[in-house]
């Protein structure tokens, strides 16, 4: 059984989400409705296990964590409806994409540039502290919407697809490698090496939950892709999120109040802290002797 479907039996969604022509309205209908309830539910879950420990746990970690699931829930409809990797692949003409459709691209970019802000800044809270975390949230954001500002431009919509993937797999690729070598370093606390375990297991699911499915749309032709291929590579990336989110809940959950997690930004201040007050003590040592010699 074909995905592809005649546009005048049944679809009215096409000039908002024409990808949804190819998908079928099984798949369609299943993708509009279901990813938002489970990420909702995860959602209103996690935010009750935040609520439990917020007194033990940064509120500003927790929060990114509850923006970033709300994020996914809003985006994975859209960005798997948009027929977006499609048309890339097919090379389609970008005149030819709908204004409704671009407009609907549009708002999903700027709910990415909220996923970017939570790529970027929790690996920033945990090395630079909530300070700089909190400093880089804006270029955090841009570094993903700025394709909203380039499509009003007249930017081709199914490049700025493929390079918003890029951006995404770049950010998430610095989170998997810093966290990796916490874990490898000798002098890192046990507390920490666990934590930052969640923190690769919520980056490395997240980054393969889209490979299938992206995979096969860029290389099986469009007449030969089924309703039950669609089906079960939008299951397999949707459960992979929900796997990658637990991970990151946990994370957040691990994560104290305070200015840094693996202080790597606190070193050099406590560093300085020390020789300072090493140098107090042998001024003050030094005073009372310089007293007695005048």
């Amino acid at each position: 059984m074909t995905a592809v479907a005649d546009i005048s039996t049944w679809n009215a969604m096409a000039v908002a989400l024409p990808g949804t022509v190819n998908m079928g309205p099984i798949v369609s209908y299943l993708v509009l409705f279901v990813p938002f309830v489970l990420f909702g539910a995860q959602g209103i879950y996690a935010r009750k296990l935040f609520n439990d420990k917020k007194a033990s746990i940064s509120i500003f970690y927790s929060t990114l964590i509850l923006l970033n699931v709300a994020s996914m829930a809003l985006v994975t409809a859209p960005s798997a409806l948009n027929g977006l990797v499609t048309g890339y692949a097919r090379k389609d003409d970008p005149t030819s994409y709908p204004p409704t459709a671009l407009g609907i691209w549009g708002l999903t970019n700027f709910v990415y540039g909220v996923h970017s802000v939570n790529n970027c800044c929790r690996v920033i809270f945990d090395s630079r502290g909530l300070r700089v975390a909190i400093l880089f949230i804006p270029v955090a954001f841009m570094l993903q919407a700025w394709i909203i500002i380039a499509l009003l431009f007249g930017f081709n919509p199914y490049s700025s697809f493929m390079i918003g993937a890029f951006i995404d797999y770049i950010q998430h690729l610095s989170g998997l490698v810093y966290w990796l070598r916490k874990i490898s370093k000798e002098d890192s606390e046990q507390v920490d090496k666990a934590r930052a375990w969640f923190g690769v297991g919520g980056v490395f699911s997240h980054m393969i939950s889209v490979v299938p499915v992206i995979t096969y749309k860029m290389d099986v032709p469009l007449e030969d892709q089924t309703t039950g291929a669609n089906l079960g590579l939008l299951a397999f990336m949707v459960v992979v999120m929900i796997i990658s989110q637990v991970f990151w809940i946990k994370m957040a959950l691990c994560t104290p109040p305070g200015e840094e997690i693996f202080l790597d930004a606190n070193k050099e201040k406590q560093q300085t802290k020390q020789e300072y007050k090493a140098q107090s003590t042998d001024d003050d040592i030094k005073t009372p002797l310089n007293s007695i010699d005048r």
